[in-house]
């Protein structure tokens, strides 16, 4: 069965706004999707439908109930030096206020997280604290010359030492590269390691002390409270076959498979884009391969009170196949929790996506943290493009893909996956508000 969506123009009436508006069509339900149409909402601007392709919204920032205990997909934590922004986001949602604790694991060290020179030479004194200074105050010395990828940047921002023993391992664990293979741009933003300078500042979303997280319901609750007033103008197991761009009508097709199994195309003339930009541009008839990495996520329950302190802990070395392990008992106030002697790890995998929850559990009883027998449930969980790759060709392919994108106009792409540009909530928030804004204000011309 085939059925036919024409843009959708609502009857007209006395009061009615959106009588002429055409309906702007939203790939993707995931907080970026939510967040245009929620902003597209508040503009009193009403025509719009978000097509996703799950079961339910929320993407990467969706929880679920597990032992009764909320867990996300991924722990996340909503933090914004953006006053008016952050304002706005808690009025969405009730929050604590959680003070930050996270640890990394660094050659067999447990360190505070950001991490310092400073720290770094006291837990590794005296010998190899010499050479980290030494290489330290070299890199610093020298004279800048262009980077050609992350290897470059790490050693003559900190020095070959401190990039042997913490840089390079993790970054090759993450994204599966060489740390050579790695592009210079990302290394700029995601070093997690502060200089002198940054030591006595401590203004920077690397220092942030603490974060906002739900009262209730996991991380999720932003993504359900943006779709609560949207909810008519949301689709989902809806999946996407098939996107033609009617130059001559200026008119963009897109044909989904909905849960019944019935071919369903829209006909709009703008179109925002929240999809992995390598598959937008293979639906417009563009072969511009991106590259994503695949994660798992692996839970445990855990028949203990509580097993760390911290919110998150960093495994650095390359020999470990667990990224960072979070307990979703440390993102709410200590006063508020149960007492039920139970609580829920959730563990993230890049390095092997394919690990069994025992080599997990393996991992972290050989490390102390926890013991096998004390492990009462697994689950896992598979992201299959979960964080983009940033090669040191990607910034050329992004030009590439940018250019492609001219000849098609009102259509907006936003989020980590559709722009390759690593964001947070809050960035993603902010941009979907710009956004609506833009289109508004060329549908007004």
């Amino acid at each position: 069965m085939h059925r036919e969506l024409e843009p959708q123009i609502p009857a007209a009436s006395a009061g009615n706004e959106n009588a002429t508006r055409p309906e702007v069509v939203i790939l993707g339900g995931g907080i970026a999707g939510l967040s245009v149409g929620y902003h597209l909402s508040q503009s009193k601007y009403g025509s719009f439908r978000i097509y996703e392709a799950q079961d339910q919204v929320g993407g990467l920032a969706r929880s679920f109930n597990w032992h009764d205990a909320d867990c996300d997909i991924a722990p996340h934590r909503l933090f914004s030096q953006n006053k008016a922004l952050l304002k706005t986001l808690l009025s969405l949602v009730e929050c604590n206020k959680i003070p930050r604790r996270s640890k990394i694991v660094l050659d067999g060290k447990w360190i505070n997280d950001p991490i310092s020179i400073l720290e770094l030479l006291r837990v590794n004194f005296p010998f190899r604290s010499l050479r980290l200074m030494m290489s330290y105050l070299t890199a610093r010395l020298s004279i800048k010359r262009p980077f050609g990828n992350f290897d470059d940047f790490a050693k003559a921002s900190y020095g070959h030492e401190l990039n042997e023993l913490f840089f390079k391992p993790y970054a090759e664990k993450l994204l599966g590269l060489e740390s050579r293979q790695i592009a210079a741009a990302w290394g700029k933003r995601k070093l997690r390691v502060s200089g002198f300078r940054d030591i006595i500042r401590k203004n920077t979303k690397l220092y942030f002390k603490y974060f906002y997280y739900p009262k209730a319901g996991g991380y999720g609750a932003f993504a359900r409270a943006l779709g609560k007033p949207i909810k008519h103008n949301i689709e989902t197991q809806h999946s996407l076959e098939k996107i033609v761009y009617r130059a001559s009508e200026k008119i963009y097709e897109c044909q989904f498979r909905n849960r019944q199994g019935d071919t369903v195309t829209t006909r709009s003339p703008a179109l925002v884009s929240t999809l992995p930009l390598s598959t937008l541009l293979n639906l417009l008839g563009h072969s511009i391969e991106f590259h994503y990495r695949k994660l798992r996520l692996v839970y445990l329950h855990v028949n203990r009170d509580r097993v760390m302190d911290e919110q998150w802990v960093y495994f650095i070395d390359k020999s470990n196949i667990i990224n960072r392990v979070s307990e979703f008992k440390n993102f709410y106030p200590r006063q508020s929790q149960t007492k039920k002697r139970s609580t829920i790890l959730c563990a993230e995998i890049t390095s092997d996506p394919d690990c069994s929850a025992s080599a997990v559990v393996e991992e972290l009883q050989r490390m102390k943290i926890i013991k096998a027998v004390d492990v009462l449930d697994t689950k896992r969980i598979d992201i299959a493009n979960a964080y983009p790759i940033y090669d040191t060709h990607y910034e050329r392919k992004l030009a590439e893909a940018n250019e492609i994108l001219k000849q098609y106009p009102d259509l907006f792409l936003l989020g980590r996956q559709a722009e390759f540009s690593h964001q947070d909530i809050d960035e993603i928030f902010d941009s979907a508000q710009q956004m609506a804004a833009r289109y508004l204000k060329v549908l007004a011309q």
